[in-house]
Order: structure tokens, then sequence, then C-alpha cells
């Protein structure tokens, strides 16, 4: 079980130590690459590690990508407590504004969603890449797969883009597949660590 690792009621959010540490290991690795993976376990706070991420690089636009409707709006209800902005949720009947005056400074969306339509008018070409600069994509490990690469390659478009993986349990498998994907490893924080600090119950 773990403690709680983000009490968000409109508060200002303070960083347990590691993840303070993972965000500085963030926006160090972007000084010289365009994308990393940080890997937290569960319960150690991921949403709101990224969250304090899109604070601190405000006022560039985010647009955080997941794959079940119950991140999405974890991430949203999450975002509008430590960030302090509006998050719109591009996902099924629910659409994000696009226009000048409705565009808001974050978007979370369901990959599902993104890729959704016709070829060449994917829901995603929705959204100029060039209105963000910031793209996280939470459940990292599922980023090698040809979905989310598309989806990946369309924000690219935006060379200035940064890309941020999040994930708790990266397939070992797969660890050359995400290589593919994210330049760097920023930080890696395993369930051991969290349970040796004291911010997770020991396994029974």
């Amino acid at each position: 079980m773990a403690l709680n690792a983000c009490k968000s009621k409109e508060m200002n959010f303070k960083p347990r130590d590691y993840q303070e540490a993972c965000i500085i290991s963030i926006m160090h690795e972007f000084v010289e690459s365009n994308s990393t993976l940080i890997v937290l376990p569960t319960g150690g706070g991921k949403t709101c590690v990224f969250a304090e991420l899109i604070r601190r690089t405000l006022p560039q636009r985010a647009m955080v990508l997941a794959h079940r409707s119950e991140l999405i709006f974890q991430a949203q209800q999450k975002i509008e407590a430590i960030a302090g902005v509006q998050c719109g949720v591009e996902m099924a009947d629910m659409m994000a504004g696009t226009t000048l005056f409705s565009k808001c400074p974050v978007v979370v969306s369901t990959v599902q969603t993104q890729k959704s339509g016709p070829a060449g008018k994917e829901r995603m070409t929705r959204f100029d890449p060039m209105d963000f600069g910031l793209l996280i994509i939470d459940e990292a490990h599922h980023a090698a797969a040809n979905s989310y690469k598309k989806i990946i390659a369309h924000y690219l478009q935006n060379p200035n883009l940064k890309v941020l993986g999040v994930t708790a349990t990266p397939d070992r498998a797969d660890e050359l597949a995400l290589g593919e994907v994210f330049e760097t490893v920023a930080f890696d924080y395993e369930i051991i660590d969290a349970i040796h600090g004291g911010y997770l119950v020991p396994i029974d």
C-alpha cells in the first residue's frame, strides 16, 4: 500500500525528495536531449511529478497521453490542482478547444482517441504540433507500439518538442524498443527504493 504521494486540493505541492530529484533530472536531460524516460513505482506519484513539471515549464503548452480513461481524469485533476491551470480533455465525445480563445494550457487525451479517424485525418490532426512544447506519455512502456509511434511522430513535427515517458514497470524485454522512442533514462526509482525510503509499505 502506498502512502499518499500527492495530496492535492488547490494547494502548494511540495515534492518528496525523490520526486524533486526526478524533476531536476528531467529538466537536465532536456538540455541535451529531446526525449527521456522516468521510472517510478505505482504509488510513487508519477502524475504529481509530471504535473509539477508542467507547472515549472509554463507557459509552454503540454499534451498528456494515456491509454485508459481513468488515467485521463486522474491526470486532469492533479494537473489542475498542482499546476493551477485549466486542463482540456480530448476523449470520445469530449473535445479540447483548438481556437485562439479556447485553447487550454494542457490537453489530456487517450491514445485511442488520438489515432481514431481515417488515414490522414486522425483526430490528432486537430492539434497543431507547434502549439505544444511538451508531450508526456503515461504508461510509456507501451510507447514502442506502432500506434504510439505514429502519434509521437505527429507532434515531433515541432522540432523543439520535448517528450517525457513515464512508467512504473518497463518490460525488460522491450528496453531495446523503448530506446527507439526515448533517448535517455532521466530517473529510475524502483519499488524497493520507495520501500526503503518509507514511502511504500513492505511487501508481505
